[in-house]
Protein backbone atom coordinates (compact mmCIF):
# COMPACT_ATOMS: atom_id res chain seq x y z
CA UNK A 1 0.00 0.00 0.00
CA UNK A 2 2.68 2.50 0.93
CA UNK A 3 4.55 1.99 -2.34
CA UNK A 4 1.45 2.68 -4.38
CA UNK A 5 0.41 5.67 -2.31
CA UNK A 6 3.76 7.26 -3.03
CA UNK A 7 2.74 7.86 -6.61
CA UNK A 8 -1.04 7.42 -6.73
CA UNK A 9 -2.20 9.87 -4.11
CA UNK A 10 -3.48 13.24 -5.33
CA UNK A 11 -0.86 15.99 -5.04
CA UNK A 12 -0.67 17.12 -1.45
CA UNK A 13 -2.65 14.15 -0.12
CA UNK A 14 0.39 12.58 1.51
CA UNK A 15 1.07 15.85 3.31
CA UNK A 16 -2.55 15.86 4.49
CA UNK A 17 -2.19 12.28 5.72
CA UNK A 18 1.03 13.08 7.56
CA UNK A 19 -0.48 16.24 9.04
CA UNK A 20 -3.45 14.28 10.35
CA UNK A 21 -1.40 11.42 11.82
CA UNK A 22 -1.74 8.94 8.95
CA UNK A 23 1.57 7.83 7.53
CA UNK A 24 1.09 5.51 4.53
CA UNK A 25 4.45 3.92 5.29
CA UNK A 26 3.91 3.90 9.03
CA UNK A 27 3.36 1.07 11.48
CA UNK A 28 -0.41 1.64 11.56
CA UNK A 29 -0.68 0.09 8.09
CA UNK A 30 -0.08 -3.44 9.32
CA UNK A 31 -2.43 -6.23 8.23
CA UNK A 32 -3.98 -6.14 11.69
CA UNK A 33 -4.51 -2.38 11.82
CA UNK A 34 -5.33 -1.27 8.27
CA UNK A 35 -9.12 -1.82 8.61
CA UNK A 36 -9.20 0.54 11.59
CA UNK A 37 -7.02 3.13 9.83
CA UNK A 38 -9.06 2.86 6.61
CA UNK A 39 -12.29 3.40 8.58
CA UNK A 40 -10.79 6.50 10.23
CA UNK A 41 -9.57 7.90 6.90
CA UNK A 42 -12.96 7.39 5.25
CA UNK A 43 -14.70 8.99 8.28
CA UNK A 44 -12.48 12.10 8.11
CA UNK A 45 -14.06 14.79 5.87
CA UNK A 46 -10.59 16.09 4.95
CA UNK A 47 -9.33 12.69 3.81
CA UNK A 48 -12.32 10.64 2.67
CA UNK A 49 -11.87 11.47 -1.03
CA UNK A 50 -8.28 10.25 -1.13
CA UNK A 51 -8.30 7.04 -3.16
CA UNK A 52 -7.21 4.09 -1.04
CA UNK A 53 -6.18 0.85 -2.67
CA UNK A 54 -5.25 -2.11 -0.53
CA UNK A 55 -2.27 -4.02 -1.92
CA UNK A 56 -1.94 -7.27 -0.01
CA UNK A 57 -1.05 -10.94 -0.21
CA UNK A 58 -4.40 -12.01 1.25
CA UNK A 59 -6.98 -13.60 -1.03
CA UNK A 60 -9.41 -14.23 1.82
CA UNK A 61 -12.98 -13.37 0.93
CA UNK A 62 -13.45 -11.91 4.42
CA UNK A 63 -10.60 -9.43 3.84
CA UNK A 64 -11.93 -8.46 0.41
CA UNK A 65 -15.45 -7.87 1.74
CA UNK A 66 -14.14 -5.92 4.74
CA UNK A 67 -12.06 -3.71 2.45
CA UNK A 68 -14.99 -2.73 0.26
CA UNK A 69 -17.33 -2.40 3.26
CA UNK A 70 -14.90 0.23 4.56
CA UNK A 71 -15.08 2.08 1.21
CA UNK A 72 -11.63 1.33 -0.14
CA UNK A 73 -11.33 2.10 -3.83
CA UNK A 74 -9.66 -1.17 -4.70
CA UNK A 75 -8.24 -4.45 -3.45
CA UNK A 76 -5.27 -5.97 -5.25
CA UNK A 77 -3.55 -9.24 -4.43
CA UNK A 78 0.21 -8.88 -4.84
CA UNK A 79 1.73 -11.34 -7.27
CA UNK A 80 4.72 -13.36 -6.08
CA UNK A 81 6.75 -12.66 -9.23
CA UNK A 82 8.63 -9.36 -8.89
CA UNK A 83 8.38 -8.47 -12.58
CA UNK A 84 4.62 -9.04 -12.53
CA UNK A 85 4.39 -6.98 -9.32
CA UNK A 86 6.06 -3.99 -10.98
CA UNK A 87 3.82 -4.39 -14.03
CA UNK A 88 0.74 -4.22 -11.79
CA UNK A 89 2.10 -1.17 -9.95
CA UNK A 90 2.63 0.54 -13.32
CA UNK A 91 -0.95 -0.26 -14.35
CA UNK A 92 -2.32 1.07 -11.06
CA UNK A 93 -0.35 4.28 -11.52
CA UNK A 94 -1.55 4.69 -15.10
CA UNK A 95 -5.17 4.08 -14.13
CA UNK A 96 -5.24 6.46 -11.14
CA UNK A 97 -3.06 9.20 -12.61
CA UNK A 98 -4.05 9.16 -16.30
CA UNK A 99 -7.52 7.67 -16.67
CA UNK A 100 -9.51 8.38 -13.50
CA UNK A 101 -10.93 11.85 -12.95
CA UNK A 102 -10.25 12.72 -9.33
CA UNK A 103 -12.04 15.39 -7.31
CA UNK A 104 -10.52 18.89 -7.29
CA UNK A 105 -7.28 19.12 -5.34
CA UNK A 106 -7.98 20.45 -1.86
CA UNK A 107 -4.55 19.54 -0.50
CA UNK A 108 -2.55 22.57 -1.67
Amino acid sequence: MACMQCFAAPPGALHACHASRYDPAGPEFTPQKWPEVLAEIKADPELLRIPVIILTSSQAEEDILKTYDLHANGYIVKPVDLEQFFRIIKQIKEFWMSIVVLPPNRFK
